[in-house]
């Protein structure tokens, strides 16, 4: 956000960006947010100050709404409306979008924990447990235990003994 504030470049981005670092701060972060639209209205940036605004009143249908003006052609909107549909368990969007993202490099460690955790609550273990394997190898290991939880969770949702699931295995050798 300095570079974007010394140069003026994208600054309805580094506004919000300002807005998130000081969001503890509500009246700073308010202020940072309002500059937001005022720079760009028609901006993704300025699209996810409203959106984050419904997100707090818990207006789902709102933000649909948003996204939805939105086209959602950047990367950047999309994964905000992935973890948004992730929210109102829309997965059939969700699913659409991270095909979309699954190119981007920079992004396979988030699009491929939401795809394999996804791909599970909507009862496609075998394509979840396929991509499990690969999204947990690759992933940080800053990542790897709150993801394996995450795994975790779902196969025992599943009614199924935890020896059975990779990700309750890994979990448990991982907690050891």
């Amino acid at each position: 956000s300095k570079r974007a504030m010394s140069y003026g470049e994208e600054l309805d981005k580094a506004y919000l960006a300002k807005a998130f670092v000081f969001e503890s701060d509500s009246k700073i972060s308010s202020k940072y947010l309002k500059k937001v639209c005022e720079i760009d209205s028609k901006s993704d940036a300025c699209a996810l100050t409203k959106i984050v605004a419904k997100w707090s009143d818990k207006d789902w249908k709102s933000a649909d709404q948003i996204f939805a003006k939105q086209k959602l052609k950047s990367p950047y909107m999309k994964v905000w409306a992935i973890k948004h549909y992730d929210k109102t368990q829309n997965y059939n969007e969700l699913i659409s979008l991270a095909d979309t993202l699954w190119a981007n490099k920079y992004l396979n460690d988030f699009i491929g924990k939401y795809k394999t955790l996804t791909l599970w609550k909507t009862d496609k273990t075998f394509a979840s447990r396929e991509l499990f394997q690969s999204t947990y190898s690759y992933l940080p290991d800053s990542e790897k235990t709150s993801f394996l939880s995450e795994v975790c969770n779902l196969e025992i949702e599943k009614d199924c003994a935890v020896e059975d699931f990779n990700g309750c295995k890994l979990l448990i050798s991982k907690m050891q």
